[in-house]
């Protein structure tokens, strides 16, 4: 499904994130939650797309920004930074970017822990984010989510 040059590859569900692929940005988000009994085959597809995706791309950006994921789905998640890892010390075309909400300090701390301990090139990005609230006339109120990033 094509929006505004913005390809949604994976199309998440409440458990399982969504993968956009910006073919005109030169780049890849996998954004949302993880923590389905289908996180394998995610993980098992987004591999392969991802591999086929690299070899035929540049100077690709990578972006990881993931609200929640279990502890079973670490293990899935690492061995892909691993294999992304290695892509980009090989031959420096992946930029990968670790992307948490400020405050999130279990997503900060994941996002370091697999950059320290296992030397992936994770570049660090926290962002903010930003409630308005809309008085309407008959006195509910709406919610709006913005998203800022530093």
């Amino acid at each position: 499904m094509r929006l505004n040059n913005k390809m949604i590859i994976f199309s998440g569900k409440k458990c399982l994130p969504e993968v956009f692929y910006y073919p005109y940005l030169l780049k890849i988000e996998i954004k949302g939650r993880c923590f389905s009994n289908e996180y394998f085959n995610f993980f098992q597809n987004i591999n392969s797309w991802l591999l086929s995706t690299i070899n035929n791309t540049n100077n690709l950006t990578i972006i990881f920004d993931l609200d929640y994921f279990s502890k079973e789905t670490i293990n899935p998640l690492l061995e892909l930074l691993l294999k992304l890892s290695k892509i980009s010390k090989d031959n420096n075309k992946l930029i990968l970017i670790w992307k948490y909400e400020e405050g999130d300090e279990k997503i900060q701390s994941y996002g370091e822990y697999f950059k320290d301990s296992f030397e992936i090139p994770l570049e660090m990005k926290s962002y903010k984010r930003i409630h308005f609230f809309k008085e309407r006339a008959d006195k509910d109120y709406s919610f709006f989510r913005f998203r800022i990033t530093n």
